[in-house]
């Protein structure tokens, strides 16, 4: 799955995801271990994103969070691992 032109994702089946490690593979239905944020340039950049991962199966996990200076939204995917998409105001250092 294509994030940006530098961020890629690659979503496995857990049997396929076994042949890459010798671990058992976590019930993301029953545990998180993870949570992958990822930063956007843009509230619409984030909308965008949100919309791109909910046509391809995933599911809105909580209602978008509005803070002004920070924007998030967040879904989880067919598995249920956890994904937050955010945009933060960074504060000027002029």
């Amino acid at each position: 799955m294509v994030i940006n032109n530098n961020t890629y994702a690659t979503l496995m089946k857990p049997d396929r995801f076994l042949k890459y490690t010798p671990f058992h593979v976590a019930l993301p239905h029953k545990h998180t271990q993870v949570l992958v944020a990822l930063q956007q340039s843009g509230k619409e950049e984030v909308d965008a994103l949100m919309t791109k991962a909910i046509s391809m199966g995933a599911v809105e996990f909580r209602a978008a969070q509005d803070h002004g200076l920070m924007y998030a939204r967040s879904f989880h995917d067919h598995d249920g691992n956890i994904f937050e998409i955010f945009w933060m105001q960074m504060p000027s250092l002029a």
